[in-house]
């Protein structure tokens, strides 16, 4: 924690060289770090069990879940679901839920924001980051001939 805490206390924002994992499996970092946290798409898929089949006069749902990584030590790990959106004519693909990870915010005085505070707030972060089309092109790649090779997202 000591190590954190140096490093949180340095002030500057941007992404922190010397975060570590603490004992209960956080890694700690203001909002603004994990903004500039430099994340790589791991995986994204259909989740093939998610809710009812489609009723006459329902639109079926598409969704799944994306996972995401940092090529740090220790890495971040943030994964959340995502569900299509097929309402208005067009196809959008948004968050659906809170995501989970591996990181507790902090605030000012270093004090952990709370699991709860905590996914709320990464969840605001990552529907700022430009993650939809980047999943729905490995969808598109991994079910083309599909009715998911068809689809523009907007």
């Amino acid at each position: 924690m000591a190590a954190i805490v140096a490093e949180l206390a340095s002030g500057a924002p941007g992404w922190p060289s010397g975060l570590c994992l603490s004992g209960d499996g956080y890694l700690r970092m203001w909002l603004a770090e994990f903004a500039c946290a430099p994340l790589a798409h791991l995986l994204t898929v259909l989740d093939e069990e998610s809710g009812d089949p489609a009723q006459c006069g329902r639109t079926a749902a598409i969704c799944g879940y994306t996972e995401w990584v940092s090529d740090t030590a220790p890495a971040i790990s943030i994964g959340w679901d995502w569900q299509l959106d097929l309402r208005h004519g067009q196809v959008r693909c948004r968050r659906a839920g809170e995501p989970r990870s591996n990181i507790m915010l902090v605030n000012s005085r270093l004090q952990d924001l709370g699991p709860h505070r905590t996914a709320v707030l990464l969840g605001n972060a990552i529907d700022q980051k430009p993650w939809q089309e980047l999943a729905i092109n490995v969808l598109r790649t991994k079910y083309s001939g599909g009715y998911l090779s068809n689809i523009t997202v907007t």
